[in-house]
Order: structure tokens, then sequence, then C-alpha cells
């Protein structure tokens, strides 16, 4: 079997979205987080302290050192021998990285404090493809003849510890934790299982054109087989003899093309999907996997999970190592200002992968969280500082709990309007003659001798009653002079 990559066995801003009622964390993705030179071909990465890894690169034959920013530690990198069309690399956290090299027939020991090899040559029969670190630090090495090579810390080497099957092509390996090791057979479709005594059996057999490629294996002893061939990944109980039926069998996208498989602390199962430039995680107790990012041309061909919580992915076709920043976090530090009687509405923002649910700590009576989409609601009754904690809950970890403060200001004060005066008329004067005129609604009288007239007044003008009352008030008067002159003929007479 030859495909265009030979993977390792083992492995900017953020919003929350709510869909569906939940709520749903987009990752945070560097890609890249660093572009080699043209040709660099990195085919595989590994976590080393301190969120470091390395790269190693096919094209230069070399190994360089990154920081977890993505820049280059040392002004060099520790170069392999020309020729050696670098397959696999694994980390043995004790200050080695070891190197498979199918174009040498050689397994490089790289000392990674000051880039020294030591190399171990192989027959000109034995092409090293994958490589898988034991609890004890015993180096086990897939070679295209169906055996197994062992190199032990001291440096001894055992070029046909297990025997496999002809025809078994295996490609990926991996130790569990009892030292028995496990190889991904992509010639005839199986699984084989080796034990620390170097016997072997055939633990699993599949179905015809599979294509076994990759394996991981996690705490609880679930082994898991990535199959390039039909596109699915499947899950083995190891704690099981030989024959057992598969427990689970996750399917992925037609043409997706598993390359890589790599496991995190809570068990999550990590994929490579070469043919559609994807990652995707098989979460314990879900029987579907999971799209946990899609690049726009990187072509994932190694995985691996730094210290500080990063998927680090690898891509020859692009140059360039990207990272999915995994960690389970809230962004979210302060809210509002908010006014006291004023409803409020926020949310509280994440990183991490695909949904979220939260909790939180005590909370003030008159605030709600919705625990699926992270949704504050409530209404201040009066002003006041607050504060409380919250966790978020993603498929792949719990946050650290987070404190979150606001404030909430007084209602702004609002000033009594002043009553508008009712207006009033006026009043009239005069001897016999009563008077009243105003504008607007209002009553006016008037008065004179023993007469006496009252009236309403219009909004504008002179009432029609006052008019009367002054005619009233003439008429009597001229009756009044009337009767003086009849008198004053009488005397005369």
């Amino acid at each position: 079997m030859k495909l265009l990559t030979r993977i390792a066995a083992p492995v900017l801003c953020v919003g929350l979205l709510a869909v569906g009622g939940g709520a749903f964390a987009v990752p945070v993705v560097s890609d890249p987080l660093v572009t080699l030179s043209s040709g660099a071909a990195p085919i595989a990465v590994v976590a080393g302290t301190n969120g470091e890894f390395y790269s190693l690169n096919s094209g230069p034959d070399s190994v360089t050192h990154y920081n977890a920013t993505g820049a280059q530690i040392g002004a060099s990198a520790a170069l392999l021998p020309s020729g050696s069309l670098s397959s696999a690399m694994v980390n043995d956290q004790y200050g080695s990285l070891y190197v498979a090299n199918p174009g040498t027939h050689s397994v490089s020991k790289v000392k990674t404090s000051d880039n020294t090899i030591k190399p171990f040559v192989l027959p000109a029969a034995d092409v090293p493809q994958f490589l898988a670190l034991d609890s004890t630090r015993n180096l086990y090495v897939t070679k295209k003849n169906d055996e197994i090579a062992r190199i032990t810390p001291a440096d001894v080497v055992t070029l046909s510890f297990a025997k496999l099957p002809t025809g078994s092509g295996p490609e990926g390996v991996v130790a569990d934790a009892k030292g028995n090791i496990y190889t991904a057979n992509y010639g005839n479709d199986t699984v084989s299982k080796v034990t620390p005594a170097g016997v072997v059996s055939t633990y699993s057999v599949f179905g015809t054109g599979v294509g076994p490629y990759a394996v991981a294996i996690n705490s609880k002893g679930m082994l898991f087989v990535a199959n390039y061939k039909s596109a699915n990944v499947v899950e083995l109980d190891t704690s099981l003899p030989d024959g057992t039926a598969p427990v689970t069998v996750f399917p992925l996208p037609t043409g997706s093309g598993p390359t890589a498989l790599t496991v995190d602390e809570f068990d999550n199962v990590f994929v490579a999907l070469r043919g559609t430039k994807a990652v995707s995680v098989i979460v314990p107790g879900e029987s579907t996997p999971r799209t946990v990012t899609t690049f726009a041309s990187t072509k994932p061909a190694s995985l691996a999970i730094s210290s500080d919580g990063k998927l680090l992915v690898s891509s020859q076709t692009t140059d360039t190592i990207s990272s999915i920043n995994l960690e389970t976090r809230v962004t979210t530090s302060t809210l509002g200002p908010f006014t006291a009687g004023v409803p409020i509405s926020a949310s509280i923002s994440t990183t991490g992968v695909d949904s979220m649910s939260f909790s939180s700590g005590l909370l003030p009576a008159w605030l709600k969280l919705d625990p699926a989409t992270g949704k504050l609601t409530g209404t201040p009754p009066a002003a006041g500082s607050f504060s409380f904690t919250v966790q978020a809950l993603s498929v792949i970890g719990r946050s650290a709990a987070a404190t979150i403060s606001f404030d909430v200001a007084a209602a702004p004060s609002t000033a009594t309007p002043t009553p508008t005066p009712t207006p009033t008329g006026g009043t009239g004067t005069g001897g016999g003659t009563g008077t009243g005129a105003g504008t607007g609604a209002g009553s006016g009288s008037g008065s004179g001798g023993n007469g006496s007239s009252t009236g309403t007044l219009a909004h504008t003008g002179v009432d029609g009653s006052a008019t009367l009352g002054l005619a009233g008030g003439a008429a009597f008067l001229a009756l009044l002079g009337s009767g003086a002159m009849l008198l004053r003929r009488r005397r005369s007479a």
C-alpha cells in the first residue's frame, strides 16, 4: 500500500452561537500556526513540554522545534541522513525523539537538547513504517516485511521481535497499558495483537477492502482503528478475547480517508480526514463523530495534542502546521452596565468545541441563567454591584470556574410636572353697568345701582347675556329719568 503521506501513529476569536435551543462554541483555529519553507512537507508533529512541539519534515529530512506560539526554537533544525524520506516520529518525553526513515532503512534517535542523532541501521529488506512506545519506553517499529522490531531504552535492537502473517502490511501501531501492542494491517484488513513476549495473534478480522491504517487506545483500553478505504473508525474492547466483534463502528463521510488518530485526557478520539480536509472527534458515549473544523486547503497528515491543550495538525500539501484550541474556557468577565428596573438580556462567551452547557454558583434572586444557551435574563430591582461564578461544559471538557461581575445603576429620577393654572374671567365695575370679558373658560359678573348682571365668558369677546344685562340697565335708567321729569312737571303745575 502506498499513500501520498506517511502518518505518525500517535497522533481567532471565538463566538458563542445559539442554535436549535443550545449554545455552540466555534473553536479557535490558527490555520496556519506555522508555515514552513516550500517543499518541507511536514509529515508528522509531536508534542513537547510547555506547549512546545516538533515537526518532522520529510522534504529536507529534518526535525524543527517550535514554542507554543509557533516560533522556532534554536537557529537550526536537527538534520537526518539525506534521502531518509521519514515517515513517523514519537517523543519519549525523556529528551529523545525517534524517527522512522524508510529511505535509508533506519531509525534515528534525536537528542532534543542539542540535536545530536544516533542512527539504528536496519537490513536492506527492513523498511520502517510506523512507531510506538510502551509505558516502559520500549520502541516498536512496524516494517514492510511484516515484522516488528523492538529497540529498548538501553538501545538494544531486536530486529524481528514479532513476525506477522505474510501479506499483513502493518501500518499504525500502538501499545496498551499491559505492554501488548496492536497493529493496523492494511494489507490483509486485520488487526494483530503482540504480547510483551512477542507472541502474535489475529485480534480482529475486518471485511475485504477496509484498509486499516491508524490505531489509538484510550485510558479504558478501548482500541480505535481508522479504516482508510471504508471511511470509518472501529472500536474494539481489548479486555475481550481475540475474534470479538467490534463494539462500535463510527461512520465517516465517503472519501474522507482517515489517516491519523489521537486521544485526549477525556478519552475523546480525534480523527484526521485527509480526503475532506477536516478533523472530527468521537466523543465517549456517542455513536456519530462530530466535525471539529474543516480547513480551506489543509489536508491533515498527522495529529498531536500539545501540553497546553491545542490539537496540532500537520499538512504535507500546504507545508504548514495548524492548531485548534481545545480548551473549554469562559471568556466573559464583565457584563453591563445595567439600570435598575430595566430588563436585561446578556450571553456568556466561551471557547471550546461544539455544544456547550452552563452551570453557575449562587445568582441574584432576580437573575436567571439558561443552562443550555448561556443566556442571562432578569430585571434588577435596585442599584448595586454583583458577581457570580459560572462553568462551561463542552463535549470535550469542563472549564475552570470563572467569576463574572456587573454593576446596576440607579434608575434616573423623573421631575414632577407643574400643573397648568386654570384661567379666570374679569370682574365688571361701574355704577349701573356690569361688564365682564376674558380669554379662556371662566365667568364674569357686574353690578350697578340696584341692578345686577351675571354672564359666563366665552373663549374670546364679550358674553351675549352681559349685553342683555347692559341693555336692561340702560332701560331702567331711562325709565328712572322719565319718572323724574314727570315729577318735575307736576310740581311746576
